[in-house]
């Protein structure tokens, strides 16, 4: 079942007050999140406030669901985002597409909730040196 067939039952499940969980796709979230072994659990925006740091599931103009953290917040109070695995960031993401923020994760088989302070120390290494993966991106495109 794809995001846009469950988004209904995403949306009562988080409206009723409980976590929806799911695998995600892709590697924009690598080392964290790993396709196809590592799953995620949304609770609502209502329930856990989308800030700096927080991954959130939100829905794209163009439809598509992405997974990413918010690294900043713009002007307007849009969110900036950006996947863990990546160096663009992605500008004027706003609170209303946001579909819902990560409340944990299970690493393998390893529940990890969003306030372990392991996971805290991790979330601030990977915001801390985000730089440094944005340069060896430049680098890597200037290499090849």
């Amino acid at each position: 079942m794809s995001l846009e067939e469950a988004l209904p039952l995403i949306e009562a499940t988080i409206a009723a007050g409980a976590a929806f969980h799911f695998y995600q796709r892709g590697t924009s979230m690598l080392p964290m999140l790993r396709e196809g072994i590592d799953s995620v659990s949304i609770v609502s925006p209502d329930v856990r406030k989308p800030d700096i740091g927080e991954v959130i599931l939100y829905r794209r103009k163009s439809g598509s669901f992405i997974l990413h953290r918010i690294v900043k917040k713009d002007k307007d109070g849009s969110f900036v985002c950006c996947g863990d695995n990546q160096t663009v960031l992605e500008h004027g993401v706003a609170f209303e597409s946001v579909i819902g923020v990560l409340d944990g994760y299970y690493k393998g088989e390893n529940w990890i909730p969003a306030d372990d302070h392991e996971y805290q120390k991790y979330v601030k290494r990977r915001m801390r040196f985000a730089w440094f993966r944005y340069f060896k991106g430049v680098l890597r495109k200037i290499i090849c």
